[in-house]
């Protein structure tokens, strides 16, 4: 039978409300909030080292609940909310792990959200439901990375979804 391994702790300690992505072999947890603090953290987990390292600091507003996801060799983060004076977030974010840096792209034009599921599907990302204050959205948003643009699909069907898995 199988067995789970331990693997290394996280290097940056006991967070929450991080997002993560993959970009082949490697992991990336980005930002979320350590002992009451926001914090802006990016670390890369290596499984064939077993070892984390940490990054260039995330440059957007530091987020609980965002949503990543990876197309191609470039990682994305967006929405979630700051925890504080600024609220929901709608800025997007483009990680490249050849220059460890970030580049802001065009914001998503749905409603700020947190929790909203986000999975790729070919070379595009599909962005749909999250929430805010009680209420969950069904809406649907493809982003497509060549042309920097989000276009709007049908809406998800029933009840709105929130903290939904995508894969």
């Amino acid at each position: 039978p199988q067995q789970w391994l331990r693997m290394a702790d996280y290097g940056g300690g006991a967070v929450r409300g991080s997002t993560a992505f993959t970009i082949g072999a490697d992991a990336y947890v980005i930002s979320g909030q350590a002992a009451n603090q926001m914090i802006a953290w990016v670390y890369r987990y290596n499984a064939a080292g077993n070892t984390w390292t940490r990054k260039n600091d995330f440059p957007g507003t530091p987020r609980l609940e965002a949503s990543g996801f990876a197309i191609g060799a470039k990682g994305y983060v967006c929405l979630g909310g700051d925890n504080g004076s600024i609220g929901l977030l709608k800025d997007v974010w483009e990680y490249d792990p050849q220059n460890d840096g970030w580049t802001q792209k065009a914001d998503f034009p749905g409603d700020a959200r947190l929790l909203a599921t986000a999975l790729v599907i070919g070379q595009k990302a599909v962005i749909g439901g999250g929430g805010r204050s009680g209420m969950q959205n069904k809406d649907v948003w493809e982003y497509d990375p060549l042309t920097d643009a989000w276009t709007r699909k049908n809406d998800f069907p029933g009840w709105g979804i929130n903290a939904a898995a995508g894969f």
